[in-house]
């Protein structure tokens, strides 16, 4: 009015929007009844008004004047242009902003939508958004910033949806508007919960005003608040201002009750040494026990070149190197040294305590603190000049190889005449050619291969091994020269050195299957070549330990079926020697190598294996009771008699007792007969003879009862049970090695250890009585035996 207004209109559409002219200036307002600020009007916008026309209505942003003729004309308003211009129903994004603008401006909320809708942007949907909550209209900001993706908004306007305080519900739209906060603030303390303005000032950090608000409103959180400022402070290197609230923070709270105290005290403690109050700041530090608070006032303290209560702080803290450090630069050894024990991967450390403990003339002190920083040679040096401990010495040069105090210890064990260890410290010294003469010279030339170490040089080889040589040593020389690569020689040797060494020449041969190395060792160990190899110790070898040799090489080349043969031949010398238990375990390591290989075994092998094994098989049962399967397996011994020439008689007399005690008469009197002859007559036992004679003389005529019979597991036809031919398929049927019988298919089992096999039933018994396997002499438990399926084609 003091404008001089002479009219004032009200739209007839918008009942918000009014106008206000002086005559020459028409002025639109619009009026909201409900914002932010509350309600209030808004100058939408002026323009000249012609002279003497005088405005007699508003609707939709037309004025309709009176001219001075009296006739009536229409104006469009300046703020509705953008929304009643023809062309802004283009697309055009020009146009399009500048609806939705003057749409946002006189909030026609519904043409604004529409605008941002086509245009898509993310800006205008904010700026739509924003004009929603200065009206206080959440639902609506809410769409809106769904719209433009922001999840953040929405859920943070989720939170005040329901919100019914105006004032409370605008003091947080200011907040989330990020506008004015000391208006928001005096909106929350107007709302019915003004403890929202201490929680809007701790959210923002505003320390100073928080703590003014809490004091009024909230006493309880003065303490954390003055915490929260003073660990701003001392960021900002304020030390004492901050100083000042972290006390007013412990002076707030109950002592020790609640987590700022420890905090605050830490706060006290630091900015306490900032300040120059060292002893203050110190105490507090250590009666904490806090290894943080410790190396933080520690650090404070080093910056200030306070160094022995830095030190002291370090290590309170658990930072060993640090305090050791700064003790070892003040030169107090003392303090350090207990701590030098803890520090285990600092050597330059350890190294500069170790030579600051030698100049003070504590050796044994400084060779643990080499030895902590790895200076082997430092170590070795002390324990030979000064601690005169050359134990210690040679177990740190062994342990490290240290050239330089190997070769400190080498000439130490010359001067000590320990040449032994000499040639040992000479060669970790790598000085080979030093250690061989000193070794040649003091005889120690087998220290002085055991120094060389898994794998020598080929000169080394060659020179110890042509020493050995000259000293008639073959064997060794053979192994050095094997070592370097020169088989040929090393062979040669081996078979002059004879003995044991062929099985080593055997060894070579295998490893380096070289056909003229094989024809070689073949040839010598066959004995062709005994009379044109001038030196060779075949000629004293036992026949039969040469075979064993040839054995190991064909078994060695994987020629099984040479092997086997041999074997054979082997066996049947100890067999006939008398030596059973030999020529069986003999017998059972070739079959056991040829199945291994998956080799059949040859018919004579297993003949012969079933004859020794029938015989060991009698006592065995004979401590059973079992006398009838004792006197079967003597009999099938018997009728091979002549394959042990040994024991012809007791093996005869064993027969004719066993066959008696099984009621086998006529069987009995068939070998009684047998022993009458004159070359066996005189050797019967005086226990034995009389009752023989006298079974020969009255020979008893009753029936002897047929030998049990069952199928071959191959054809399925019966026979004698301890009869292996079948005399219907012609197939060797295996023999049982607990009771030397035929093998049945239904009760078809083998040993787990030498997998022969056996009746189950059978082997059950023997290893109940004995434990352990008849064939290899393994034990067995009982519950490793199970049932073979299908034996026969496993076995083929």
């Amino acid at each position: 009015v003091s404008l001089g207004l002479a009219t004032a209109l009200w739209d007839a559409a918008d009942p918000n929007l009014f106008l206000l002219s002086d005559g020459q200036v028409l002025y639109t307002f619009l009026y909201s009844p409900v914002s932010l600020h509350g309600a209030g009007v808004t100058l939408e916008g002026k323009q000249i008004c012609a002279p003497g026309r005088v405005p007699l209505i508003l609707a939709e942003g037309s004025v309709t004047f009176q001219t001075t003729s009296g006739s009536l004309e229409t104006q469009l308003l300046a703020s509705h242009a953008a929304l009643r211009d023809s062309s802004n129903r283009s697309r055009d994004v020009d146009v399009m902003k500048a609806r939705f603008k003057a749409a946002v401006s006189l909030h026609h909320f519904k043409e604004a939508w529409d605008a941002a809708l086509i245009l898509k942007s993310p800006q205008l949907w904010q700026a739509l958004g924003e004009a929603y909550l200065h009206d206080l209209d959440v639902d609506s900001a809410i769409r809106c910033y769904r719209m433009m993706g922001n999840a953040g908004m929405v859920s943070n306007l989720d939170h005040i949806q329901f919100v019914e305080d105006k004032n409370l519900l605008s003091g947080h739209i200011l907040v989330l508007l990020g506008q004015d906060y000391d208006a928001a603030q005096e909106l929350f303390l107007h709302s019915p919960c003004p403890t929202a303005a201490l929680q809007m000032r701790k959210d923002l950090q505003h320390w100073p005003q928080a703590l003014s608000l809490a004091s009024q409103l909230d006493p309880t959180q003065i303490s954390p608040l003055a915490c929260n400022y003073a660990q701003q402070l001392e960021m900002r290197a304020e030390y004492g201002s901050a100083r000042a609230y972290y006390q007013q923070a412990l002076t707030a709270s109950e002592p020790e009750a609640s987590q700022e105290y420890d905090i605050c005290q830490a706060g006290v403690a630091r900015t306490s040494l900032h300040e120059g109050d060292t002893k203050q700041g110190r105490s507090i530090a250590l009666r904490s026990n806090s290894p943080q608070l410790c190396k933080e006032c520690a650090q404070i303290l080093e910056a200030q070149e306070k160094l022995p209560d830095a030190a002291e702080l370090y290590e309170r803290a658990g930072m060993h190197e640090k305090a050791a450090t700064i003790y070892i630069q003040g030169r107090a050894f003392g303090l350090a040294a207990p701590l030098m024990a803890l520090i285990t991967h600092n050597p330059k450390l350890q190294l500069e305590f170790a030579r600051a403990k030698e100049s003070q003339g504590e050796y044994a002190e400084a060779a643990v603190a080499y030895e902590a920083a790895g200076d082997q040679d430092a170590v070795v040096r002390l324990n030979l000049e000064k601690l005169k401990s050359p134990h210690k010495a040679a177990f740190m040069v062994r342990k490290g190889g240290s050239r330089e105090g190997a070769q400190r210890l080498a000439q130490y064990c010359i001067a000590t005449r320990d040449y032994q260890a000499a040639v040992e410290f000479l060669l970790i010294a790598r000085q080979p050619q030093q250690a061989f003469e000193v070794a040649q010279t003091h005889g120690q030339m087998d220290a002085y291969v055991c120094s060389m170490g898994a794998h020598p040089t080929s000169e080394d080889c060659v020179r110890v091994a042509a020493y050995y040589e000259t000293r008639g040593n073959l064997d060794a020389a053979a192994q050095l020269y094997a070592q370097c690569g020169q088989s040929h020689k090393a062979l040669t040797l081996y078979m002059q050195a004879g003995g044991d060494s062929l099985r080593k020449a055997v060894d070579l041969v295998a490893k380096e299957q070289d056909s003229a190395l094989t024809q070689q060792l073949t040839q010598h160990l066959q004995g062709a070549q005994a009379g044109a190899a001038p030196g060779s110790a075949l000629a004293s070898d036992d026949a039969s330990k040469t075979s064993t040799y040839l054995v190991l090489l064909y078994m060695a080349l994987g020629q099984h079926e040479e092997a086997a043969e041999v074997a054979v031949g082997l066996a049947r010398r100890a067999q006939d020697a008398g030596n059973y238990k030999m020529a069986h375990e003999q017998l059972v390591s070739s079959s056991q190598g040829l199945r291994a290989q998956g080799r059949a075994c040859p018919t004579e092998l297993m003949r012969s294996l079933m004859l020794l094994h029938s015989y060991i098989l009698v006592k065995a049962l004979v401590r059973m009771g079992d006398h009838q399967g004792a006197a079967r397996m003597l009999v099938r011994v018997a009728r091979n008699i002549t394959r042990f020439p040994k024991h012809v008689v007791p093996i005869l007399t064993s027969t004719v007792v066993e066959c008696q005690r099984a009621d086998m008469k006529s069987t009995a009197f068939e070998y009684a007969a047998m022993l009458m002859r004159p070359e066996y007559r005189d050797d019967i036992n005086p226990a034995y003879k009389r009752k023989i004679e006298a079974m020969v003389r009255k020979r008893d005529k009753a029936d002897e009862a047929d030998e049990a019979q069952c199928e071959c597991p191959f054809c399925g036809v019966a026979g004698p049970e301890t009869e292996m031919d079948c005399i219907h398929c012609q197939n060797i049927i295996p023999f049982c090695i607990a009771s030397g019988k035929r093998m049945l298919s239904t009760d078809w089992a083998e040993c787990p250890s030498c997998h022969f096999p056996c009746r189950l039933t059978a082997f059950k018994q023997v290893i109940e009585a004995q434990n352990q396997c008849p064939m290899c002499n393994q034990e067995v438990s009982l519950s490793s035996l199970q049932l073979v399926k299908d034996p026969i084609r496993k076995s083929g």
